[in-house]
């Protein structure tokens, strides 16, 4: 059976951070997914640092330098879940993200695309939560996706 989530990663020159971006979705409560990981022309280690990382969940696809949006559409190409779930090759999820995302997929099945909001880490090691103008426990369909997506505004900070 396939899985639920297909995890896109586009990967170049992250050697630093892969490592805990993979173990971050690895850490999910729900286990119904694959992790496909696109490098895209690494120049560093980063190719070799997801080699090691030992998991029957993880498909790891090399070309050459085409860019992020190039990486991902190759991920996508090369998914068998029934929903992509994109996650940047610097960036984690805390352990409940997918368990969250398969419970608004049940809550509101004929949207076509899902999302939540999210914490960005400030130069001093802070977060700051972004809400895109939605209270924080907010749910349900967002007819204005691209207007509250331009809601926000990255801090001059980060």
């Amino acid at each position: 059976m396939n899985p639920l989530f297909s995890v896109v990663i586009p990967l170049y020159n992250k050697e630093s951070v892969i490592e805990r971006t993979i173990h971050s979705v690895l850490s999910q409560t729900v286990e119904d997914y694959e992790i496909i990981v696109v490098n895209d022309g690494s120049t560093d280690n980063s190719q070799m640092i997801v080699e090691k990382i030992e998991n029957l969940k993880i498909k790891l696809i090399v070309q050459e330098n085409q860019g992020a949006s190039a990486a991902r559409n190759r991920g996508i190409e090369s998914s068998i879940g029934q929903y992509i779930a994109f996650l940047d090759g610097d960036d984690v999820w805390k352990p409940n993200h997918l368990f969250v995302m398969r419970n608004l997929i049940n809550k509101f099945p004929y949207c076509g695309m899902y999302a939540t909001a999210h914490n960005v880490k400030l130069e001093t090691n802070k977060e700051k939560f972004i809400d895109f103008g939605f209270e924080e426990n907010y749910e349900g369909v967002v007819k204005r996706y691209f207007k509250h997506s331009t809601h926000f505004k990255k801090p001059s900070n980060i």
